[in-house]
């Protein structure tokens, strides 16, 4: 895939120091920088392709539920305004009011040198999906290859992973 062989290129130019902090472990996980994976979308103005995704309502919802899911000391009641405040066009959204407001633990922000927005591995997948169709369709052909090598001859198919989850298919 010509995207993800230019985006691993990059990564693969960087010293080991700044590649240690851009996947940044914690104890929750893997963190990847989100300017880094922007550059591949706007390489002069990343910031701005990341605070593009942060406004969006489908953002917010994934931001929510992944928090919801994962951190116990999560804010819901702050993340159903921002719900509602995304409704709206002028509204503006940044990692930083996210974190505050919430208390989230998925996006990080980092000073200084090799200092950026860092997401879980869960988030920063989700961002570029959004970014690139061509990595959407690579995840979405990944996971079924592996479900179908997971499974087997047990018969699994898509149409039985939507059934669980309460989509019925003809």
């Amino acid at each position: 895939m010509r995207h993800l062989a230019s985006i691993q290129k990059t990564s693969e130019t960087k010293s080991t120091s700044e590649a240690d902090l851009m996947n940044n472990r914690s104890k929750k996980g893997e963190y990847l920088s989100l300017i880094e994976i922007a550059r591949y979308k706007n390489p002069t103005e990343p910031k701005a392709v990341v605070e593009s995704w942060m406004r969006q309502q489908d953002t917010i919802e994934f931001l929510g539920m992944w928090e919801y899911l994962n951190n116990p000391n999560f804010k819901l009641d702050q993340f159903e305004e921002f719900k509602k405040e995304a409704e709206a066009n002028a509204f503006l959204f940044s990692p930083k009011k996210w974190i505050d407001a919430t208390g989230a633990t998925g996006l990080m922000i980092r000073a200084g040198r090799g200092g950026g927005i860092h997401a879980h591995s869960d988030i920063a997948l989700q961002f570029a999906c959004w970014i690139s169709v061509e990595f959407k369709m690579y995840m979405i052909k990944e996971f079924l290859h592996l479900k179908e090598d997971e499974h087997g001859a047990s018969g699994w198919t898509a149409k039985s992973e939507f059934a669980n989850i309460g989509i019925v298919m003809k």
